[in-house]
């Protein structure tokens, strides 16, 4: 743990248990110390003038906001570890200017912070958020909002730029912001809390019922202190087809998607019978305004495809998209339930992959050109603890 900040009990606005999901990440950043594990790097590009001072307050207000940018994790000293809001709290914002350096050479600096920003692992026992503004050129600046896993999730992130523009755009025609008003993280904690764990369980234990035997694939991290090789693939599908194939045979992308992972491990496992793993928002649950809240609501959770060699693959579509149905009121289940209900070696994890539809509206909120800040590119950088994503 690094320097603990001393908690003034008059700044303290709320002293919550984590939910499950942040016990995992946080399980994760304590053993893993020496890693960047489940740190998120969006970064904006932007392609006009800023006004800095402009630029502080309207980030002051979304940290006001939002209360998981105002929070601080503690778990030394305590029963169980708990995350305390801050009552107020300025956000961390660096600026570097680089406008005085040739632009290829400003372009590549930019390129090393981030590197450099990516090293610099936050330590959760102060606020796990931070922006960095690179002025390139007199018209061109770089935005760079880092921030732990463990205090929000991919939703999030539209959520946090949409604010931040609205209060820019507002700020700088003089006016001022409307307070927003938001449902408290506390409630979708209780609410978790409410589920009927028996339900669940007997719901997981029937799905993963006589599935013994890990599903893996040929690629393994390197073990502690050994370089770690990470590369994205991109790969892109016409839209059209896509849309064409789902409305035809009336299933959605994420049957479709899932089902093509799941038949790919069945042939690299030589097995008819493979688990894989899923991420959902977790924005279902029953909360009032769930999808304008900046949180971890996400959860992973398994997806079982099992056909025999001559289904056809149109069942399996089906199947699968039946399957994603009915485990929707189960899919809050913390991951590490779901294992002890499973049949796996207890030594083992439930998977090696996991598959994350990100359909968040990041890309219509980034390149909306309204007002007198608009984004013109974006790109994300993120590290999880499975094998391949």
């Amino acid at each position: 743990m690094g320097n603990l900040i001393k908690l003034d009990k008059e700044n303290m606005e709320d002293i919550l248990n984590l939910t499950l999901m942040q016990q995992g990440l946080l399980f994760h950043n304590i053993k893993n110390d020496d890693n960047n594990l489940y740190f998120e790097q969006l970064s904006l590009g932007i392609s006009q003038g800023l006004d800095l001072s402009i630029f502080k307050e309207a980030w002051n207000l979304v940290v006001e906001a939002n209360e998981m940018l105002r929070t601080v994790f503690r778990w030394e000293s305590v029963d169980k570890p708990i995350q305390i809001v801050l009552r107020n709290h300025k956000p961390d914002i660096r600026y570097i200017d680089y406008s005085n350096k040739d632009r290829n050479v400003a372009l590549s600096l930019v390129e090393d912070l981030k590197i450099k920003d990516r090293e610099e692992k936050f330590d959760l026992v102060n606020v796990p958020f931070r922006i960095t503004l690179c002025k390139v050129e007199e018209q061109k600046y770089e935005m760079i909002i880092s921030n732990h896993h463990i205090i929000y999730d991919g939703w999030s992130n539209g959520v946090v730029i949409k604010e931040f523009l609205n209060n820019y755009n507002t700020l700088i025609e003089g006016k001022v912001c409307e307070k927003l008003k938001k449902n408290k993280i506390k409630n979708f904690i209780k609410w978790t809390q409410k589920q009927d764990g028996i339900k669940c369980e007997e719901y997981w234990r029937k799905y993963l019922k006589s599935f013994s035997e890990k599903t893996e694939i040929n690629i393994k991290k390197k073990k502690k202190n050994e370089v770690q090789f990470c590369e994205d693939y991109i790969f892109r599908i016409k839209k059209d087809i896509v849309d064409n194939f789902t409305r035809q045979n009336k299933i959605t992308l994420a049957a479709l998607i899932y089902t093509a992972w799941g038949i790919l491990l069945q042939k690299y496992n030589d097995n008819e019978d493979v688990v894989f793993g899923t991420t959902v928002s977790g924005r279902t649950a029953k909360i009032d305004d769930i999808e304008n809240m900046v949180g971890l609501f996400i959860n992973t959770i398994p997806l079982r495809v099992k056909a025999k060699g001559n289904d056809k693959i149109i069942n399996l579509l089906y199947k699968v998209k039946r399957e994603l149905e009915l485990r929707e009121e189960y899919e809050l289940t913390p991951l590490v339930n779901i294992k002890k209900y499973s049949e796996i070696d207890n030594k083992d994890e439930l998977f090696d992959s996991i598959v994350v539809i990100e359909n968040y509206p990041l890309d219509n909120i980034v390149m909306k050109k309204e007002g007198k800040l608009s984004f013109d590119s974006y790109s994300m950088s993120e590290i999880n603890s499975f094998d391949l994503t």
